[in-house]
């Protein structure tokens, strides 16, 4: 009887387990609570699985006492709880994630493990079954996310380019733009509605035009989260700061452009850390420039934000030329918002450019900016003539 209410605690505490800063994510209820439940399933599938297997003859009531051993084991789910509080980053979450059901795997075969054929006989046999178990519980936990997963394009997610696509492009900057975006799956148009500056079109559930122009910058309240004001610190970023200073007020923001630029290696990842970590190393991707970026216009007195999307390249290599996802940075400036891209040497984002409104509250773990790389395939075409506006 002890094993049910540990096994309600356990998942009650779950709730409250807080996400990496890092990640910038809120999702919602709705999909919190249908990942539990399938977290849920997860614990209980493969113990049924294993009680199966087992001789009616070698263990009385063996499918209940399956379920109360899998139950008990969670142990390892609240055992682990309190790193959640400590943890550093993402680096954390992803080691608790794999970390807890191989705990679990173990103790559950390890426990049944007498009684499963080829086991009875060999203790080294017992083993084998922590494997399989495993994998299987954690495929029944991703169960929610497994429709979004089978559209998931991992080589896009590998390099940040959508395959498939190639940008054939005079040159730069561009001022207006059409974009045909080829869908896996169906994308609410007002992820891509950015007023005057962002129209859409929609021709199919999978495929949506948008018309692109140079020009004023929506502000960013249709992004995550918010609009952080919280100053970073750090002797890295001092010194940049203190560099940009050294300048006039009205190219401080153009001078922390080029400082951020040379400052930082590209080098593609996917958690880059706090701006001084990313100082301190000293490379990064996209996110990496903008997130510092963020935080030094942000000391300077304006508010900032790191927004992402899709930006077109057309470079002189397959590496460098095509569709990637990108992150750049939003400034409130006395003129308005303005976007900039530390990445770049060319400080200012153009129509070859698409930016995405990523929810407040995202509905599944590869919605958001992961929904980018869900697209099949992008064509970008310069336009002289604006073909629909809103």
């Amino acid at each position: 009887m002890v094993a049910i209410p540990w096994w309600i605690a356990i998942q009650g505490l779950a709730w409250l387990e807080p996400l990496p800063a890092e990640l910038q994510m809120n999702f919602s209820w709705n999909y919190l609570a249908w990942s539990h439940f399938f977290a849920m399933l997860g614990l209980i599938i493969p113990a049924l699985g294993l009680a199966a297997l087992i001789p009616a003859t070698a263990l009385k009531d063996r499918f209940s006492t399956s379920i109360r051993v899998s139950m008990g084991a969670t142990f390892w789910y609240l055992w682990t709880f309190p790193l959640c509080f400590l943890q550093l980053g993402i680096g954390w979450t992803i080691l608790l994630m794999i970390l807890r059901p191989l705990l679990w795997a173990i103790t559950l075969s390890w426990t049944l493990g007498p009684y499963l054929p080829g086991s009875r006989s060999s203790t080294s046999l017992r083993w084998i079954w922590i494997l399989p178990v495993f994998w299987l519980s954690m495929l029944v936990q991703m169960g929610r996310d497994l429709p979004d997963l089978l559209n998931f394009r991992m080589d896009n997610v590998g390099t940040g380019k959508i395959v498939g696509s190639t940008a054939d492009l005079a040159e730069r900057p561009l001022d207006s733009t059409l974009w045909t975006l080829t869908l896996n799956q169906p994308l609410p148009p007002e992820r891509l509605a950015l007023g005057a500056r962002q129209t859409v079109k929609v021709l199919s559930p999978k495929q949506i035009q948008v018309v692109v122009r140079n020009g004023e910058v929506p502000p960013p309240q249709d992004t995550a989260g918010t609009l952080n004001t919280e100053l970073s610190h750090g002797k890295a970023l001092d010194r940049l700061l203190d560099s940009a200073r050294r300048y006039p007020d009205s190219l401080q923001l153009l001078a922390l452009h080029q400082i951020v630029h040379g400052a930082i290696r590209y080098q593609r990842t996917y958690f880059p850390g706090s701006p001084e970590q990313i100082l301190t190393k000293g490379e990064g991707d996209c996110k990496s420039f903008a997130i510092v970026y963020a935080a030094l216009v942000r000391r300077l007195g304006f508010r900032a934000k790191v927004v992402r999307g899709v930006i077109a390249m057309n470079g002189d290599r397959p590496d460098n030329s095509g569709f990637f996802a990108h992150a750049w940075v939003t400034v409130e400036t006395r003129q308005g918002w303005q976007d900039w891209d530390p990445t770049s040497s060319s400080p200012f984002p153009d129509a070859g450019y698409l930016r995405f409104a990523i929810p407040a509250e995202l509905d599944g773990a590869f919605d958001g900016e992961n929904a980018i790389f869900n697209l099949a395939s992008i064509q970008i075409q310069p336009l002289k003539q604006v073909p629909f506006r809103p």
